[in-house]
């Protein structure tokens, strides 16, 4: 059980992290067509 944890938050940090740049990349990508599609 102490080594489920470490492991869950690592993978929903990299969660976060890679649907942050995915969604900066797209906004970049799609600025003027699809301004407000992340909320």
């Amino acid at each position: 059980m102490s080594a489920v944890l470490p492991a869950f938050v690592a993978f929903v940090a990299l969660m976060y992290v890679a649907t942050m740049i995915a969604a900066i990349r797209a906004e970049r990508r799609e600025r003027v067509r699809a301004p407000h599609r992340f909320y």
